[in-house]
């Protein structure tokens, strides 16, 4: 007698504790299929299974201490495994309570209890796509959904046998359509159809559908539980009566979801109630793909820092894209925007390989040609040197918002030698003194992009040197030089037209000045 009464102390203390929050359980890897059990004898626990889907089989991954059955397995988008434990089987008037289970260490902890015959007892479980668990509570024949951190219970709809579907045991939520998927546990009218019964839920419409019975109605049994593995594929475990010794293991089928009916697929090691397998949300759609050339007719592709022009990229058109369908206006490269569009047949299609370019002529396909400043695009590369081999990103829009991307390479080629640096001249250039006329003196300023032997000398207009003001290597920079009016050996010029010429690497440019006294 005092052992009853602890024991029952003990059962209330179960029921009425305050339940602590839940930890992060070890999860699931992605398209990882697990099953729940019921009762096997002689183990005393209810065990976690992995599923292999090619072959039917199950393999224990252990046992989970302290319960003989789970009644529902689902997996939600983080990979969490959540199941339905009744403290007293499904019987009416048994409150029923969610666990996690730790794929690592199958520890099984409460993570709400649905308490005060809210829920008396779960026969199945799913989550959509929004990780909102839908459940079948037994006592009521109701599709609900059930607030995994608070535990509240919201009725969706009726599943009684008025509408033709009764005891449903499994669910299974299809991320392509939104539809849920139902089945018939072993325990319905005898002759009503809905045995072993395959159904669709339409959580838009409140409908259930018949779609068709997984194997004959007259087929002992029943299904506990239904899944989707990552391809989208549907899949059906089948067990066999539990009235005998020990308890028969069951199944699985695959199954077609436009008549319900099952292909067997192989024999299961273990009575599985609960199934589902962990398939994340699909990733965000991808861009398209489009290929790019710059400079196309032009191989290698080398960008030459001094230019000042346009560079010139192509989207290729080919014959399963259409290069009209890109909104020049979305098209950045390297973050910069085009100066010019223009729809033109330029070159045909590179090929896939890595910086790959061609000096092929028009294909007989549009392309959309582009031009970008190139001084804009230097700096958006940063800093370069000379052979650094650059990746060329270009991102944008079609017309009908769909993402495009695609990249390019370019060859820089900085004439001499050297290293381009953000913030220093892009080309060479001599510019004009100043002041001008001058008397006695001015100034002259020139730039060069990269280290560069300079000569920076003056004639007059015989073609004689007057004086050289700068002679040697200089680095990549803006240099400015000061002349007042005096040959190298100091000696006042007269008043005139004087030359000055900047020689740095193959560049050359020559200036006049006036000097007025």
């Amino acid at each position: 007698m005092k052992v009853h009464l602890i024991t029952a102390v003990l059962a209330l203390i179960v029921i009425f504790t305050v339940v602590p929050e839940v930890t992060h359980a070890q999860v699931a890897f992605p398209g990882e299929c697990f099953g729940t059990t019921g009762t096997k004898f002689p183990l005393p626990d209810a065990e976690l299974v992995r599923i292999d889907t090619l072959t039917g089989e199950t393999v224990s991954a252990g046992t989970i201490a302290g319960f003989l059955s789970f009644s529902g397995l689902a997996i939600d988008s983080e990979g969490r495994l959540f199941a339905a434990h009744s403290s007293g089987g499904l019987a009416a008037g048994r409150d029923s309570f969610l666990y996690s289970i730790d794929v690592s260490t199958l520890a099984a902890e409460v993570v709400v209890p649905l308490a005060g015959g809210a829920l008396q007892g779960i026969s199945a479980l799913a989550f959509d796509d929004n990780d909102v668990l839908y459940a079948v509570k037994t006592s009521t024949d109701e599709l609900v959904t059930i607030d995994t951190t608070t535990g509240a219970i919201a009725a969706v709809l009726s599943l009684a046998p008025g509408v033709g579907v009764r005891n449903f045991a499994g669910l299974a939520f299809d991320r392509g359509t939104g539809l849920l998927w139902a089945s018939t546990g072993g325990i319905v009218s005898p002759g009503s159809g809905d045995e072993n019964a395959v159904y669709v839920i339409d959580l838009d419409a409140l409908t259930v559908t018949k779609v068709g019975n997984l194997v004959p109605a007259t087929e002992a049994g029943g299904i506990p539980d239904l899944f989707f593995d990552r391809t989208g594929d549907l899949y059906a475990v089948k067990n066999p009566p539990a009235n005998a010794f020990p308890v028969p293991v069951g199944d699985i089928h695959t199954v077609d979801m436009n008549t319900g009916v099952g292909t067997f697929l192989g024999d299961m090691l273990h009575r599985v109630t609960g199934a589902d397998c962990y398939n994340p949300p699909a990733d965000e759609p991808t861009a398209i793909q489009v290929d790019v050339d710059v400079s196309p007719e032009d191989c290698p592709n080398e960008f030459n820092i001094t230019k000042k022009g346009r560079l010139v990229v192509s989207i290729q058109g080919t014959a399963d894209f259409d290069a009209a369908t890109i909104d020049p206006a979305s098209v950045t490269l390297a973050g910069v925007s085009p100066v010019h569009a223009v729809l033109e047949d330029v070159s045909r299609p590179a090929g896939d390989g890595e910086c790959s370019c061609t000096d092929d002529g028009p294909d007989g396909i549009v392309d959309l040609k582009l031009h970008f400043d190139q001084p804009e695009i230097l700096a958006a590369l940063g800093a370069v040197g000379n052979g650094d081999v650059v990746e060329l990103p270009l991102v944008g829009m079609t017309t009908e918002g769909d993402d495009v991307e695609g990249d390019d390479c370019v060859t820089i080629k900085v004439p001499g030698s050297g290293k381009f640096e953000p913030g220093v001249p892009t080309a060479y250039a001599l510019d004009q003194n100043y002041p001008n006329p001058f008397n006695p003196t001015t100034s002259l300023s020139f730039s060069i992009p990269v280290e560069s032997r300079v000569n920076l000398v003056i004639y007059n207009t015989m073609g004689q040197e007057i004086s050289r003001l700068a002679s040697g290597i200089l680095a990549a920079g803006t240099h400015t030089v000061s002349w007042n009016g005096t040959d190298d050996q100091g000696r006042a010029v007269p008043s005139g037209t004087y030359l000055y010429r900047l020689t740095a690497g193959d560049f050359v440019q020559t200036r006049s000045m006036l000097l007025l006294k």
